[in-house]
């Protein structure tokens, strides 16, 4: 009978623990299959090889007569297979029948399942073809930072990590399963079109936050969404930063998952974490190519993060636009942030049409009518705004307020479009405080990246009261130390409005 899935693994790794009848790999064998019935209604054949302890085996005989059978190939990888002669003679056989069928599309028939971690550098006995696949971590950190297999033997958070691991792996093992038999020698379906889908960068992560990674990888992959890196980074820096930037120049829309701390970072001078440098040449992507990378940044706000030592860049990241800019930030639960990415997808697979001639006529018009003003208010504030409004509506302009009600992402995403659309913003500076005036700043900055090849915005300010203790400091600098403020504070100043309305002309 013809055998599916072949498990390689040291025999010194399927020990059982004290008290437990069946060793891991045992265990996990039969969890993957009762997961692949789950996904393809159907049992599949398993084959692992439990007479290895005998000695009396014919490697060639019968083990390369599996092999060449298998439509997939599970290697459980720890310190042990890569010492074990016969784990590598498995492993290469069975690259060595795969040779060009070794991937199906861009995913390899072979699945690398980390029992325990393996640093790509020591990696080397395994064929160059699968070296740099990123795999599978089956393993967590405890409060020491030690390894800890995934083995529900160790109580249920982490039998519910083991069971999302192995679902997220066994739902792509069943997508090759489902193609197996309809792929050509390059692994491609015949006459099959490619998904024209954006390209993302989930960016790697410390351990804290790797669950939700392979989650949001999981889902985007489910989606025929292309997900980099696909394969195991470069640990020196220079090799690093090159790689990551060529990757980045491949996306749409990069993600990036910060926790409270910084655990690892590529080997080099600048000792910046993994985290801070795929930021930093995300920003840069956009500095050299407005629009053509879109961002979402995700950095929970943590109840005890007050009692921790928190990074300085991870305080960055709440604060600094320069750190921010070109993203979303999202600092509320993972709905929050599925929800941004959604959001992101969208916008980059329906973007907003090309001006067409008639647009174009209109924009090159002198005059207020079909130019875009938003006015940026609080909810305080919108009452106070109505003279305003009407004097702008009275010069032709379409004036547009933000939403104070609804869904926080949908809220989020019209601010966006307004921000993407308009020809200028006034900031109505009346109840807020100075906190919430210079959230608004670093918006406006973080959105410049986003503006294409747009004229730059023009900005103005209007204060107008009540005069707190919170504000009026504030708005007494910005009067004698900015440009472009207007003086609302004891009526509407419509004098002073004709500087804006030539500006936005």
């Amino acid at each position: 009978m013809k055998k599916d899935i072949f498990i390689s693994y040291a025999h010194r790794d399927n020990q059982p623990l004290p008290g437990e009848d069946a060793g891991w790999v045992t265990n996990f064998s039969e969890s993957l299959n009762s997961f692949l019935t789950l996904h393809l209604n159907q049992r599949f054949e398993i084959w692992q090889d439990d007479k290895r302890l005998q000695g009396n085996t014919d490697f060639s005989k019968e083990i390369e007569d599996q092999l060449a059978e298998m439509d997939l190939f599970v290697a459980v990888l720890t310190d042990k297979y890569l010492k074990s002669e016969w784990c590598n003679r498995e492993i290469h056989t069975f690259c060595e029948e795969a040779q060009e069928a070794l991937f199906v599309g861009n995913t390899a028939r072979v699945f690398k399942v980390k029992k325990l971690p393996v640093p790509p550098e020591e990696q080397d006995p395994l064929p160059k073809e699968v070296q740099g696949l990123l795999g599978y971590d089956f393993f967590v950190r405890d409060e020491k930072d030690l390894p800890l297999p995934l083995d529900p033997a160790f109580g249920d958070d982490v039998r519910k990590a083991y069971l999302r691991q192995l679902n997220t792996m066994s739902a792509e093992m069943a997508k090759l399963l489902e193609e197996a038999g309809d792929r050509n020698v390059n692994g491609r379906k015949e006459n099959e079109k490619l998904p024209d889908k954006p390209v993302v960068y989930l960016a790697e992560c410390d351990y804290e936050q790797d669950d939700v990674r392979e989650q949001i990888r999981g889902e985007l992959e489910a989606r025929n969404y292309t997900v980099l890196p696909d394969r195991e980074l470069p640990r020196g820096e220079e090799a690093y930063v090159k790689e990551v930037k060529q990757l980045l120049g491949r996306c749409q829309l990069s993600i990036h998952l910060v926790g409270h701390k910084l655990e690892w970072g590529p080997k080099g001078p600048t000792r910046k974490s993994a985290v801070e440098w795929q930021n930093e040449l995300a920003v840069q992507r956009i500095e050299e190519e407005a629009g053509a990378l879109r961002r979402v940044i995700w950095a929970p706000k943590q109840q005890d993060a007050a009692q921790q030592e928190v990074p300085a860049f991870v305080n960055r990241v709440y604060e600094d636009e320069k750190v921010q800019f070109g993203a979303d930030v999202i600092t509320g639960p993972i709905k929050e942030l599925k929800a941004a990415i959604d959001e992101a997808l969208r916008k980059i697979e329906e973007p907003e049409p090309e001006p067409g001639p008639e647009t174009e006529a209109v924009s090159e018009t002198p005059a207020g009518p079909g130019k875009i003003i938003y006015l940026i208010c609080n909810k305080e504030d919108r009452k106070a705004t109505i003279p305003l409004v009407k004097f702008l509506k009275t010069k032709g302009f379409s004036v547009k307020l933000p939403l104070f009600t609804g869904d926080a992402a949908k809220v989020q995403a019209r601010q966006e479009e307004y921000l993407l659309n308009c020809d200028a913003v006034i900031l109505f500076y009346g109840a807020g405080d100075e906190y919430w005036r210079d959230s608004i700043d670093n918006e406006l900055i973080r959105m410049e990246g986003f503006r294409d090849d747009k004229p730059p915005l023009v900005r103005y300010t209007y204060l107008a009261g009540p005069l707190t203790e919170d504000n009026e400091d504030d708005k007494e600098f910005l009067l004698e130390t900015e440009d472009n403020v207007m003086d609302g504070r004891d009526g509407f100043p419509e004098a002073m409005m004709d500087s804006f309305v030539n500006a936005v002309q």
